[in-house]
């Protein structure tokens, strides 16, 4: 399906996706180009009897055109803390390295240090988290989410060439619904 918001900018998957079985994740990216006040974001999800949780990120800054670098396959597992998948290289020293994890069970995570903690949401039978990490050098950077709890989990990680001639200016927008 096509992601959408009230200001008709344009969205992309990060990657293909994962079924985990019990927690499956799909995370999207955009750069907005239509100016305006961003109120709504609309993810596609198939009609079925699964939990549904969205999250979106939006962090203002001076992203290049082509903003997206690493976006590695998804992970899957069952044991806290859940690990994502690593970057590998990046491409430049500044990027914003951005982690979401989906997990089968009601409870809250925390994002392992230094990466930080954007919005979590925990509903019913499913749970969503997103980190953010702004990284200066091109090492590789693993994310992790911690949650103490053993549970079916999908992770997903990708980092954005920022523009290095620019300040970053972090600023969230979340609605999350199940």
């Amino acid at each position: 399906g096509t992601v959408t918001d009230n200001l008709s900018n344009t969205y992309a998957y990060v990657n293909a996706g994962t079924d985990a079985g019990t927690a499956t994740i799909r995370c999207f990216y955009g750069r907005v180009t239509n100016a305006g006040t961003l109120t709504t974001v609309n993810v596609p999800a198939t009609a079925s009897t699964n939990d549904t949780s969205a999250i979106a990120s939006v962090i203002t800054g001076p992203f290049l055109t082509s903003p997206l670098d690493a976006n590695p396959a998804n992970t899957s597992d069952g044991t806290s803390p859940h690990t994502c998948p690593a970057t590998g290289t990046l491409a430049q020293a500044s990027e914003v390295v951005m982690a979401a994890c989906a997990l089968a069970s009601n409870i809250a995570m925390t994002a392992t240090s230094p990466s930080v903690l954007t919005q979590a949401v925990a509903r019913a039978n499913i749970s969503a988290a997103v980190s953010r990490r702004v990284v200066s050098a091109t090492t590789s950077v693993v994310p992790e989410f911690g949650n103490g709890a053993t549970a079916n989990a999908s992770q997903t990680t990708a980092s954005f060439k920022l523009d290095p001639t620019q300040a970053l200016i972090p600023s969230l927008f979340t609605e999350s619904d199940t």
